[in-house]
């Protein structure tokens, strides 16, 4: 599998799924980042990570899950590490 930095859950799940993966985790539903004030925003971080990096508000963020560069790879093929 290649890096692709515009990859998005929502192009590969359905918004069902999606919400079923929010409900079963117990995770809360996105609020959008607000990076308006950019006198604030360039001159300070964020404590939960949102809009520090301005091009990519969410990178970084908290609560937010890591995309893979490269595919795992596990002895047993699922969780047994190499």
């Amino acid at each position: 599998m290649i890096y692709n930095p515009e990859f998005k859950y929502e192009d590969i799940l359905t918004p069902e799924q999606i919400e079923l993966i929010a409900r079963l985790s117990g995770c809360m539903e996105h609020q959008k980042a607000n990076c308006t004030d950019m006198c604030y925003h360039t001159k300070y971080r964020t404590v939960d990570g949102t809009c520090n990096n301005l091009q990519h508000p969410y990178w970084g963020a908290s609560h937010t899950g890591f995309r893979r560069i490269l595919s795992p790879i596990y002895e047993n093929g699922f969780s047994q590490p190499v």
